[in-house]
């Protein structure tokens, strides 16, 4: 009984750490359909609007620069390109989560695979255009990974002893 109750705080956080990347999947793929929608010289007319009042009063804003930067680099970047990234990036999560969520044993070593694929380009990423939501979004998946394994081995542990 002492074992489910030192169990519990780390498979409540493997949990919300798998419905976090589900969520994350869901809107990721909503994300290419918007991004496909909405033509890109919108976004860049928006963002300057919003940020043009901040920038005037401050012309080195670091939110409104960054800001700025993002839909810039929307605009000249293919959205096309970006667009298949979510889709692909999302669909792969969702399909991966679903799967260790139902305790397939071949999803575990996916998902971490998957996770340190799509972590280490969005860590390179955040790094090159200093982009500090990229950097989170990798320290999650870092931990989601290690959650990931810990919950793998706990599950063939399980399974080999009979129970």
């Amino acid at each position: 009984m002492e074992q489910g109750n030192r169990e519990h705080p780390r498979f409540s956080l493997f949990g919300f750490g798998l419905v976090l990347k589900a969520i994350e999947g869901a809107l990721e793929i909503v994300g290419a359909f918007i991004v496909l929608i909405v033509p890109s010289m919108f976004v860049v007319r928006v963002i300057e609007f919003v940020t043009a009042g901040e920038l005037a009063a401050d012309p080195n804003d670091f939110v409104a620069i960054h800001l700025r930067s993002l839909a810039h680099s929307f605009a000249v970047h293919s959205h096309y390109f970006i667009a298949l990234y979510l889709v692909l990036h999302g669909v792969v999560k969702l399909a991966l989560v679903l799967g260790v969520a139902a305790g397939k044993r071949l999803a575990y070593p996916l998902f971490i695979l998957a996770l340190g694929v799509f972590g280490s380009y969005e860590a390179y990423r955040g790094i090159v255009t200093g982009n500090l939501l990229l950097d989170f979004f990798a320290v999650l998946d870092t931990v989601m990974i290690l959650l990931t394994a810990y919950e793998y081995r706990a599950q063939l542990a399980h399974s080999s002893s009979g129970y």
